[in-house]
């Protein structure tokens, strides 16, 4: 700023312009609506205010919604008035904004539905393992074919687990290539992907998978003892919605609900 002060040179209006920009964009992520920052702040005072997340969250989400509303009909005011394109700026801004303060209301209403639960209440036991030294074409056709789910954690020969493979990593190889890829080269590697323990509270663990299932893999220490896939998760909010405690998931290969993801049949890429 002081550099624009001085009003010497090119630079100067550069960086003019660009402390400028900056500050005008530090005061639109500090308006009262959420995801912006200031959301978070909102939600901050009013969970402290009334000790209740679920009531804070929606409050601030309710904010964002109101907020991106506004800027799409300031966006919409300047097309009116015969503004240049900034508007349609506007209007895209305002949009995403909105819809993203009600995807976090969704989410937090979620959350709380799954208030009390473990992870253990609603992980899928004992996945089936696949060694990860076996041909994609041999994975297919002895392991994902043959049973009812889109994702097995991979051993190495010692018995390690050491990552996770998924019906959709093999699809996107091509099909000539699956006799000479092993499941190790295409699999998710085990520090990419995020864990678990059973005793864990199920709400402070959603959004934490980070492979592009969402899936998390669960450890009792050293030992693999389940996975949690969003179909896990999902089965677990409808049990919530018709007031039902979600009952212990079958291990793989029994016929109970739960991590069993039934895979379309995989097709040639």
């Amino acid at each position: 700023m002081v550099l624009a002060a001085s009003g010497v040179g090119l630079g100067a209006a550069v960086l003019g312009w660009l402390a400028g920009a900056n500050l005008l964009l530090a005061l639109f992520n500090l308006l009262p609506g959420a995801p912006l920052d200031g959301g978070r702040i909102l939600r901050a005072w009013l969970w402290r205010r009334h000790g209740d997340r679920l009531r804070a969250t929606l409050t601030a989400a309710k904010a964002g919604r109101v907020v991106g509303g506004g800027l799409i009909g300031v966006g919409l005011a300047e097309l009116f008035f015969g503004a240049d394109g900034g508007g349609l700026w506007t209007i895209v801004i305002g949009w995403f904004l909105a819809n993203a303060a009600k995807a976090e209301a969704a989410q937090a209403v979620a959350l709380d539905s799954l208030g009390g639960l473990r992870v253990l209440d609603v992980m899928t036991r004992a996945p089936q393992r696949v060694p990860g030294w076996v041909s994609v074409d041999t994975f297919v056709d002895e392991y994902a074919l043959a049973g009812r789910y889109s994702s097995f954690p991979v051993e190495d020969i010692d018995g390690r687990i050491v990552g996770l493979v998924t019906l959709a990593q093999v699809k996107a190889r091509p099909r000539q290539s699956w006799p000479t890829l092993t499941v190790t080269a295409v699999m998710t590697p085990l520090e990419a992907i995020s864990l678990a323990a059973p005793g864990e509270e199920l709400a402070a663990v959603i959004g934490r998978g980070t492979d592009p299932g969402g899936r998390l893999l669960v450890f009792d220490g050293d030992r693999l003892v389940g996975i949690v896939s969003p179909s896990d998760l999902a089965w677990a909010l409808e049990r919530r919605v018709l007031g039902a405690a979600p009952a212990p998931v079958p291990a793989a290969g029994s016929d109970g609900p739960g991590g069993g993801e039934r895979p379309a049949a995989i097709n040639a890429a």
